[in-house]
């Protein structure tokens, strides 16, 4: 397992060093109203924690794409984050004063089981 820690432990200092300043809000302790058909028409998060993520969107890339004519999905944003960071689909994301839903949450687990971080894709949501 020294192989594996040692890269968690340089992964997770590139995140701390290089990341960009987030906030996450956990869902289920987030009071949630519901319409008649029960979907989400307002939620009243709580205190939010301070975390560092990578974006995994190229910004130049995504910017020739559309050039191109190519389609892009502007609202879903991709970021790595630290593996020991409580992080849960749902949970509110909040960068650059823009909110994100998280949608999807991979364990980065290439070696001896050791989880090296966590990829999240976040969406708009206008709830959020």
């Amino acid at each position: 397992m020294t192989i594996s820690t040692s890269i968690r432990t340089t992964v997770r200092r590139l995140i701390t060093d290089w990341g960009s300043d987030a906030t996450l809000y956990s869902f289920t302790s987030a009071t949630v109203t519901n319409n008649d058909e029960g979907e989400d028409t307002a939620i009243t998060w709580g205190s939010g924690t301070a975390i560092k993520v990578i974006s995994s969107n190229h910004h130049s890339l995504r910017k020739l794409m559309e050039s191109m004519g190519l389609e892009t999905n502007n609202s879903e944003r991709v970021f790595l984050v630290r593996d020991d960071v409580t992080i849960a689909a749902k949970d509110k994301i909040t960068i650059d004063s823009e909110n994100y839903e998280i949608t999807e949450i991979k364990k980065i687990d290439p070696i001896e089981n050791t989880n090296i971080a966590y990829r999240i894709v976040t969406s708009k949501n206008e709830v959020y």
